[in-house]
């Protein structure tokens, strides 16, 4: 089943004002934001008819926005290449509060960012280009130091370089970090 967005009325009109401006790409997208940021329909109860329904062409990905008297005259049928997404409504739906793990991945995310930020201040730097083995060999060492932020950051190099982690052959013949000694 598709969930649709519901937007309050008045971000509706502001979005039908920018988007017919139509060649400002910046500004499309920042209402399909808007929009897509609405809570889905799914998960609230509306006792309101929508103001509106949203469209979007198949082929140029434009979107508008069709009163739903239109869309009972039949405005799905004689515009074929214009998908229904969903209803708008004047009332946004009740708040649900976002999964923990999402929120503890954000607040995560902000301490790996401030840290990186500080090593750069202190003149760190070019891990787009550090091979795998050396991140990998920091990695570990980090690991002792008990810093989970810093094996986080670390972890980040190495899958945004697409290398693995890569044990140095001595340290895999005497210890193994998963399960203990050898």
């Amino acid at each position: 089943m598709t969930e649709y967005a519901m937007v309050p009325l008045h971000m509706v009109t502001e979005l039908i004002a920018m988007l017919a401006v139509g060649s400002d790409d910046q500004i499309q997208e920042a209402a399909l934001v808007a929009v897509r940021a609405a809570k889905p329909a799914s998960t609230a109860q509306h006792d309101e008819e929508p103001v509106a329904w949203e469209f979007q062409h198949e082929e140029t990905g434009l979107i508008d926005f069709v009163d739903p008297q239109q869309v009972e005259w039949g405005f799905e049928k004689n515009n074929p290449r214009w998908q229904k997404i969903g209803p708008v409504y004047r009332h946004p739906s009740p708040a649900v509060a976002p999964p923990a793990d999402d929120i503890a991945v954000d607040r995560f995310a902000e301490a790996m960012k401030a840290k990186l930020a500080k090593k750069r201040d202190e003149g760190r730097g070019g891990w787009e280009t550090c091979p795998g083995d050396m991140l990998s060999k920091m990695l570990i060492d980090h690991i002792a130091k008990g810093d989970p932020v810093d094996v986080a950051n670390f972890c980040m190099m190495l899958h945004q370089n697409g290398a693995r982690i890569r044990m140095p052959e001595q340290d895999q013949e005497q210890v193994d970090i998963f399960g203990g000694a050898a």
